[in-house]
């Protein structure tokens, strides 16, 4: 009886062992390391002349130009000539007449360069030209009088996805060998300011200068797998000095399982490694 029993007990512990076997299992455990690699953003600016200056810029560039009128009619003050009373056109009427509709023709020239820029960037002329006349001049003897006040005004336009199809390759062409652009948004700023007169200006549009500059994100380039393969085999401190001497100020975290290994595996397989980047310390 008790021989029965010990070879009972034999079959079912071989047993357990080839069911283990066949459902994958094993009876050693696998050593495995996971490595978080944070690498610091750092900014990177580039700022261009686009259009105008010295190189004339390779932005193209539209000439255009609005128009707008309006007249108003105005009342003479009362005054004595002669010792009679009438009404004569003072300075003050003519102005006040004037200097409105001045105002309101301005506003509409600037309402009709936003209209017809059709959603394009654009750079107006530093003033409007302005031409005033009237059926009467001041010191007319007659109860009313109409000014027509009529302005144009011209603006170099620009498409701003042209302009920042630009800066960015300006920006890509400035990241440092080894470095990479991040995902982060790319923020573009243009910067448009008449350089001459307004007839120059009109004739030639030559004389308007327009720049940009954007702002991105770099970060070391780095691969995965080149960085397992880098620190297999190698002690945690081994490893964590040699990725920083890769990436520069980066933070490097290492856990190995089941528990503290002297080495990382030899096998690049058994090695996790995540590369972070780091929220940006800074703002634009």
């Amino acid at each position: 009886m008790a021989t029965g029993r010990a070879q009972v007990v034999r079959v079912t512990l071989v047993s357990a062992i080839v069911v283990l076997a066949a459902a994958g299992g094993s009876l050693l455990f696998t050593e495995t390391a996971s490595v978080t690699v944070s690498v610091p953003r750092q900014n990177l600016e580039a700022v261009a002349t686009l259009a105008g200056g010295l190189g004339g810029g390779a932005l193209p560039t539209e000439r255009f130009q609005v128009y707008a009128s309006e007249s108003q009619q105005g009342s003479a003050s009362t005054v004595q000539v002669s010792g009679r009373s009438t009404q004569v056109i003072q300075q003050s009427d003519f102005d006040a007449v004037r200097n409105a509709l001045s105002v309101k023709v301005t506003n509409e020239l600037g309402a009709a360069l936003y209209a017809k820029s059709q959603g394009n960037l654009y750079v107006g002329d530093s003033q409007p030209d302005i031409t005033v006349t009237s059926d009467h001049n001041v010191g007319d003897e007659t109860p009313l009088f109409t000014i027509t006040v009529s302005g144009a005004i011209g603006a170099t336009a620009f498409s701003e996805r042209d302009a920042n199809v630009l800066m960015l390759a300006a920006l890509k062409a400035k990241v440092p060998s080894g470095q990479e652009l991040t995902d982060d948004p790319v923020q573009f700023i243009f910067q448009g300011r008449q350089v001459g007169p307004n007839a120059d200006v009109l004739v030639t549009g030559d004389d308007v200068l327009v720049t940009g500059k954007a702002d991105g994100y770099i970060v070391p380039k780095l691969s995965p797998q080149s960085l397992t393969s880098q620190i297999r085999g190698l002690s945690p401190t081994d490893a964590a000095s040699s990725l920083q001497r890769t990436a520069p100020r980066s933070r490097v975290e290492i856990r190995t399982s089941p528990g503290a290994m002297p080495l990382l595996p030899v096998i690049a397989d058994h090695i996790s490694l995540t590369i972070v980047v780091e929220p940006a310390r800074g703002h634009f």
